[in-house]
């Protein structure tokens, strides 16, 4: 790490901001996605590649290793690090439901919980159980609000009913009916546990 951090301290500083920016948004970033976080329209990253701290994959950049990124994210203080994250999880609104959630959750921001469950159901949707399973646990993780936790028990349910696995899908409403504020809240969470009650 000490060794990287010395090569990051002989850029200029705006390629040195770049870098910084780019690490927040993984190791495989978008040309765009940086501008967007610099608010530079015409960045490249010509300095970065010659000092071999990134290359071109496509269309998109790569961290040359997964140390050199892992050290930049590191050193980044932890505020900055989260407005990066915020400005990123804005970028991707309607792009990416996906990485909008886990920019959102990174910043640690109140609206990564919501964000999770749009990605969940989207993954849903597609029958992709497994993967919206997934996004619901992190979802989960850092829900606070009982509604967030409602919700997302609620497609956890339906999820793993979907693939198969009804009784451990009443547990699950169990505890949807557990987190449920409300009348109608209450009554989707004992549908959902009749419907793995029946099969």
């Amino acid at each position: 790490q000490s060794i990287v951090l010395a090569r990051v301290d002989l850029l200029s500083p705006e390629d040195k901001r770049a870098l910084q920016a780019a690490a927040v948004l993984g190791q495989l970033f978008s040309l765009d996605v940086l501008r967007h976080l610099l608010e530079a329209p015409d960045y490249d990253c010509v300095a970065l590649m010659r000092n071999h701290l990134v290359r071109a994959a496509g269309e998109d950049f790569l961290f040359a290793h997964a140390l050199i990124w892992e050290s930049v994210y590191a050193s980044l203080l932890h505020s900055h690090r989260s407005e990066l994250h915020l400005v990123a999880a804005e970028w991707f609104a309607g792009r990416d439901l996906n990485l909008q959630a886990e920019h959102f959750g990174r910043a640690g921001d109140d609206r990564a919980p919501a964000a999770y469950l749009e990605a969940a159901r989207e993954k849903s949707r597609r029958f992709h159980f497994e993967s919206a399973l997934e996004m619901v646990e992190s979802g989960l993780a850092l829900a606070s609000a009982a509604a967030d936790s409602h919700q997302l028990l609620m497609l956890k349910g339906e999820c793993t009913r979907e693939m198969g696995h009804a009784a451990e899908s009443t547990a699950i409403y169990r505890a949807a009916l557990d987190a449920a504020q409300d009348g109608p809240a209450r009554c989707r969470a004992l549908i959902g546990l009749a419907a793995g009650m029946r099969v």
